[in-house]
């Protein structure tokens, strides 16, 4: 549930919290004393466009924190499921902050995130419905509610689904493929004589880089070596003679110095490092020797190579792959007949499993919409609208991703009319009613322990306005919070908790607020929501006698 919402610099919204009921909130207040910004707050919660122009004037950012207290086992496996875990105490922290430069910053337990995660996880924890609230009208939106209150897994035939579309997918390519089959054969020959036309092998653009280099620094190379050569091994003084004649001097000592072995031990390993380097370098020397022929063909080669990887928009070693995926293409396209009969026979297997499962999901539609018609319809007579008719009409469709079945949501408003989609027919106030008995349909399934409904009262009589706050009451209590903005005293009069919105200048400035009313309170409130602008005693009167009646509910 919605343990407290915390807002600050949001349009009049100076620096505000509300601390909500487990069961049921109601804000009031007059028209223009910020209830809108409340409903803003929660719907920023929730990922709604944020604006440069909610921020409060003079500041430089607005922002809205909700607390949000987790108990039940389901909803925290599901945020876990999005990297989400809720404190020792149990709560999750959602916060967005909007900045003078337009920015919004999202963050989960003080933890920054993108919009689309906020956007996830607050779905697990409040579900907002105002009358203009026009989802329920989508397609898309009613298959879902269907499936979610039938609790269907999908997840079998997507898997078939996906490797029917795969299938589609590649017969689709290899049947246009057919159609241009001897025109890509002579781009494959074309190509492949393109590439192959070298030879090249794995490596070879390396190693004729490395040779490359070599013979083009051949005389410097060549330098280098006759002077280590001249040093070490063949000058008058070279090293290795000199350390030749020391080690001779060393051993006419040897027994009378007592370190002499030592020391002509490490001579000998010196003269011997000595002439290894010199032969080293003699090789070093032998390797840049070469022909300007073998330079030429060198820089031939790697010219080849740069021309092809421009060409073809490939590395080297890309090229060496691009050869084998030519090659394979060739051979598919000359046994064109045999592939595209093995991806027909494929697609055809595919496309039967895929069947096979949406026909499951078709019929669990069809229970599911018949348990789903008799629950909105017994909790549409609890609203006031015995005459309001809905049924569910399931037709067939191509196979997609959510199976072959096309859903509508069909209502007929009064007795003897025909039924119509719901966007055709319903009125606001009727779509509003539809929608909480759909919530109070699913109350008992859906994970949603939080509610709100912006002022769904609106056109309402007062009769039917005690029924819907009486439905409100009764979702509240089905392990469910609900928060409700209202215009109606018989909704507000049912609350649990109740807050007033108001609003006070002071300073030059405008602020709103937001305070929980006691008992007294309450009866001022209720009073002035029914007795407009002159509140007489009978009317106060009926204000306490309405919060009575409300305490039996």
């Amino acid at each position: 549930m919605l343990f407290s919402l915390h807002i600050e610099n949001l349009a009049l919204i100076k620096n505000t919290t509300l601390e909500f009921n487990e069961g049921f909130n109601v804000l009031t207040g007059e028209t223009g004393a910020g209830k809108s910004l409340i409903m803003k707050a929660l719907k920023l919660l929730i990922g709604s466009k944020a604006s440069k122009d909610d921020i409060r004037f003079g500041e430089e950012f607005a922002l809205s924190e909700g607390c949000f207290s987790v108990t039940d086992s389901y909803t925290s496996e599901k945020l876990s499921q999005l990297d989400v875990s809720p404190d020792e105490e149990g709560n999750v922290f959602l916060s967005r902050k909007i900045t003078s430069d337009g920015k919004s910053t999202c963050k989960i337990n003080e933890r920054p995130v993108p919009l689309l995660k906020l956007k996830n996880v607050s779905a697990l924890l409040m579900d907002i419905h105002g009358q203009n609230d026009t989802r329920i009208i989508d397609e898309s939106t009613q298959l879902e509610i269907l499936d979610g209150f039938g609790k269907t897994e999908k997840d079998k035939y997507l898997e078939h689904y996906k490797n029917f579309s795969e299938s589609k997918k590649k017969l689709e390519e290899a049947l246009k493929n057919e159609e241009n089959k001897d025109l890509r054969l002579d781009m494959i020959k074309y190509q492949l004589s393109d590439l192959t036309k070298h030879s090249f092998k794995p490596g070879d653009e390396e190693k004729l880089t490395e040779r490359g280099k070599i013979l083009k620094n051949s005389e410097k190379i060549n330098h280098a070596v006759c002077e280590v050569r001249e040093t070490l091994s063949e000058g008058n003084k070279n090293a290795s003679d000199l350390v030749y004649d020391a080690l001779s001097a060393l051993r006419s000592v040897s027994g009378i110095i007592e370190e002499a072995d030592e020391l002509i031990e490490r001579l000998e390993s010196v003269k011997c490092e000595i002439d290894d380097i010199a032969e080293s370098v003699e090789a070093y020397g032998e390797n840049a020797e070469a022909s300007e022929y073998e330079l030429d063909r060198i820089e031939s080669k790697l010219h080849a190579i740069s021309s092809l990887k421009r060409k073809y928009g490939r590395d080297f070693d890309g090229l060496l792959e691009l050869i084998e995926e030519l090659k394979e293409e060739q051979e598919v396209l000359k046994d064109s007949e045999n592939h595209i009969s093995r991806l027909k026979a494929n697609c055809r297997g595919y496309q039967k499993l895929a069947q096979m499962e949406a026909e499951k999901l078709t019929e669990l539609r069809r229970s599911t919409s018949a348990a789903l018609e008799e629950s909105i319809k017994k909790h549409l007579e609890g609203l006031g609208m015995p005459a309001f008719r809905f049924k569910i009409d399931i037709t067939k469709k191509e196979l997609s991703a959510d199976g072959s079945d096309k859903i509508d949501f069909l209502v007929s408003a009064n007795a003897g009319e025909e039924f119509k989609s719901l966007e055709k027919t319903a009125s606001g106030g009727e779509l509003s009613r539809f929608m909480l008995a759909l919530k109070s349909a699913f109350s008992e399934t859906d994970g949603v322990s939080s509610m709100v409904f912006d002022e769904i009262d609106t056109g309402i009589s007062g009769q039917t306005s005690e029924k819907l706050g009486i439905k409100l009451k009764h979702l509240s209590k089905n392990h469910k919070q609900v928060i409700c903005v209202t215009h109606s005293a018989q909704v507000a009069a049912l609350a649990d908790k109740h807050f007033l919105i108001s609003k006070e200048e002071k300073e030059g400035r405008t602020t709103s607020n937001a305070c929980p009313l006691t008992n007294d309170g309450r009866v001022d409130e209720i009073s002035r929501i029914m007795g407009g602008i002159q509140i007489t005693e009978s009317v106060y009167s009926a204000a306490k006698e309405m919060l009575e009646k409300a305490r039996l509910v």
